[in-house]
């Protein structure tokens, strides 16, 4: 059995122990070890407070707990986050509170001592589950691009002292705010100055994948050249835009997501 369940588990996958007895900690961590060696326990807490915060730190795919401490788990959490990104599996003493514990994020239950046979299902069963959501979310990450490309594709009219000038909104590279004006950078033509203001252009492109890093400046993120961590971007036209303080993190969250 042990060679069987050696296959096919990616090393990147990880897994945590929330329980108050060291001999149950040290029993999970053992058997993982033995069974599935390629899954990397990267730690234990004896409570739900340091256990949580120290589940946001490191993004375990699996979750062993207690069943009293995720039950504490479960209501400091409706505080703190939404639904959890890892497959819970509930440890109790007894069969009969698992009843009151049925529960649609919990992924299975073992019963202290825990058999290897059932935790070797109970595991197979949630490395299947992150696979899937794993596949499910690179799907929707692949369609999402799709999109991102026909709207950047999209023509728009952009308001001159003229009239209207048509393009593409992938041809904007950035947009910068001159008082009541806009100037608006494209990458095959002359600059564009528009009668919008700035606040008018973030209304009109942020949904095509635009970014407000500074109160003067709207990028395109598709045509970022390069970015420093001290708060530099820059574009592909060859210009550094600063990054305010206070929209830094904002920023990091969707290039990371690129």
């Amino acid at each position: 059995m042990k060679n069987f369940l050696q296959r096919d588990v990616p090393p990147t996958f990880s897994a945590f122990v929330v329980d108050s007895k060291p001999e149950t900690v040290q029993q999970i961590e053992t058997m993982l070890l033995e069974y599935f060696p390629n899954l990397d326990v990267k730690g234990s807490a004896a409570g739900h407070p340091i256990a949580r915060r120290m589940i946001e730190d490191m993004h375990p795919d699996i979750v062993f707990f207690d069943l009293m401490l995720w039950r504490d788990f479960r209501c400091t959490q409706s505080l703190y986050w939404c639904e959890p990104d890892f497959e819970t599996v509930i440890l109790s003493d007894a069969e009969a509170r698992l009843a009151d514990s049925i529960h649609n994020a919990v992924t299975g239950y073992l019963i202290k001592p825990v058999k290897g046979e059932t935790l070797v299902l109970t595991v197979q069963h949630a490395l299947q589950r992150i696979l899937e959501r794993k596949e499910l979310h690179q799907n929707r990450k692949f369609i999402k691009h799709i999109i991102q490309r026909r709207l950047q594709e999209t023509p728009i009219g952009i308001p001159t002292i003229e009239g209207y000038e048509f393009l593409a909104v992938n041809e904007i590279i950035r947009c910068e705010g001159l008082q009541k004006y806009t100037r608006v950078i494209t990458r095959g033509k002359t600059d564009i100055v528009s009668s919008y203001n700035l606040g008018e252009f973030r209304n009109l492109l942020e949904p095509y994948g635009f970014f407000a890093p500074h109160r003067c400046h709207l990028i395109n993120l598709r045509h970022i050249k390069k970015y420093h961590r001290e708060g530099s971007i820059y574009m592909e036209d060859g210009i550094c835009i600063p990054v305010a303080k206070r929209m830094k993190k904002a920023f990091l969250a969707l290039i990371s997501r690129l």
